[in-house]
């Protein structure tokens, strides 16, 4: 079976897992800085709880981040309105009838995370960007005129990332 794998077959096996890490990641973060944008409100939150935290260091570190409540909580309903990866394979364990079907242990279901995720039965106003709801929660840039124009259309596929890539420009906070 495997002695049919060539040099190339694992270069390309490889090369899948590294983008399909860094995919998600890139796609994330970029969704972060979009929602900051458009909610500069929060972006004012996070930048001076930043500013409090690190105060003049020129790097950020790991005690830093720990520190870092509000961004948390940021982090956390960003991915909740958008996933990285919408189906989640999982495993049934045993034999179970949903809606009607009939479903045999051991097969594979796809959940449907980005409908979890803003289904108005387990989160009020699901569609809304409210990194507050994560405050005392388990469930653990400058900004100018574009905040008003950042497009938040999805592209669906294996990861869902935003349509149109976000184009910002970061300007340092001694810069005021």
């Amino acid at each position: 079976m495997f002695e049919d794998l060539t040099q190339e077959n694992i270069k390309a096996i490889l090369l899948d897992m590294f983008v399909g890490g860094t995919d998600t990641s890139a796609t994330a973060t970029e969704w972060i800085m979009a929602e900051l944008l458009k909610h500069p409100n929060a972006m004012e939150k996070v930048q001076q709880e930043v500013r409090n935290v690190v105060g003049n260091k020129s790097k950020v570190d790991q005690d830093d981040i720990t520190k870092m409540e509000y961004l948390k909580c940021v982090v956390k309903e960003t991915l909740r309105l958008h996933p990285p990866v919408v189906f989640v394979p999982r495993k049934t364990s045993a034999s179970i009838k949903l809606e009607g079907f009939d479903v045999p242990s051991d097969t594979t279901v796809l959940i449907n995370a980005w409908a979890i995720h803003r289904d108005p039965k387990w989160w009020e106003n699901p569609e809304e960007f409210i990194p507050e709801r994560f405050e005392n929660s388990s469930i653990d840039f400058q900004v100018g005129e574009i905040f008003e124009n950042v497009d938040m259309t999805e592209l669906y596929g294996l990861t869902v990332c935003k349509k149109t890539h976000l184009h910002a420009l970061a300007i340092p906070h001694s810069s005021f």
